[in-house]
């Protein structure tokens, strides 16, 4: 009889907790969600403005955009940049992809099919966002993780003159992307990839470069120096490494950093969240990602270009 009154109460608090859970997540789904038209239609985004935005203080913004088949809340989720955002000072907005995806040049997802301009709808959202809220301008950041992350890489080609410092992680370039890439001043870049990523592997797919060659791009764009200064990390025994890889001697003082994430897979580093639980490979514990982007992009605005 005990048992029964013990067991009763437990499924009454896992119950009760699980509502709860589920009702905060519905919360700041909704709580955080906007839209912005572009031509035709209007496209949605998950926003998040740190409680102590004041107005009349410009502040940074970031953009970050999700994985394949995900979505702009899911992105919050996982990399937890909110956290930061609020102890820094900057604005994120999450952008949703059309089919769940986005138009990284390569043709190999929905909204390529549906011949979506995503760097149109970057600009549209910057221009909304701007003139909601007194964003600085020259401080404006992309960031995304895989689909998302060659979507950032793109923007760094062809929104130049809009986005400060662009990072990948698990992405590359489109081949279509990298033979016209050409933006006319150099472009701070920071790509993090696992070598043991089973879904976009190193050596690349139909359509999109390797990863060794994306990052040769942007080091030759930026007049690197050819020779990279390295640093090994492996601060936790979780059985992968990060390799850092620092291109210096660029052109106007900007850097190309590159994380090679030994026995790393298709994840986020340092995200523990459930939300990229069904992601394959092993996540790595040695960098926090979302800290290491954010910490890159400070060092880096439009002015001065």
């Amino acid at each position: 009889m005990r048992f029964w009154r013990i067991f009763r109460v437990l499924v009454i608090v896992i119950v009760g907790a699980l509502v709860v859970i589920a009702a905060s997540l519905v919360s700041s789904f909704f709580e955080g969600r906007r839209t912005v038209r572009v031509g035709d239609g209007e496209r949605a985004y998950q926003l998040f403005v740190p409680a102590g935005y004041d107005t009349n203080q410009p502040v940074p913004l970031l953009l970050v955009y999700h994985m394949r088949d995900g979505f702009g809340w899911l992105m919050q989720e996982v990399t937890g940049f909110n956290a930061i955002a609020e102890r820094e000072g900057f604005i994120v907005a999450y952008p949703d992809g059309v089919g769940r995806s986005w138009a990284d040049g390569s043709g190999r997802y929905a909204a390529d099919s549906a011949e979506v301009d995503d760097v149109a709808f970057t600009a549209a959202l910057i221009d909304q966002l701007s003139a909601q809220y007194r964003i600085d301008l020259n401080r404006v950041y992309t960031a995304g993780f895989d689909n998302g992350g060659m979507l950032a890489l793109r923007l760094g080609c062809e929104l130049p003159d809009r986005i400060a410092a662009v990072a990948s992680v698990s992405g590359t370039l489109a081949e279509n992307v990298k033979d016209s890439c050409s933006p006319p001043r150099p472009v701070p870049v920071l790509m993090m990839h696992g070598m043991a990523d089973e879904v976009l592997p190193l050596d690349g797919l139909p359509g999109l470069t390797s990863v060794p060659e994306a990052l040769l791009t942007w080091v030759l764009h930026n007049g690197c120096d050819s020779a990279p200064v390295l640093e090994q990390r492996d601060p936790v025994a979780d059985g992968t490494s990060v390799r850092r890889e620092l291109y210096v001697g660029c052109r106007d003082g900007v850097e190309v950093w590159y994380d090679a994430i030994a026995g790393g897979g298709h994840r986020w580093p340092g995200s523990h969240s459930i939300w990229q639980v069904w992601l394959p490979g092993p996540v790595s514990g040695d960098i926090d990602a979302s800290a290491e982007i954010w910490d890159f992009f400070d060092s880096y605005a439009l002015a001065g270009f």
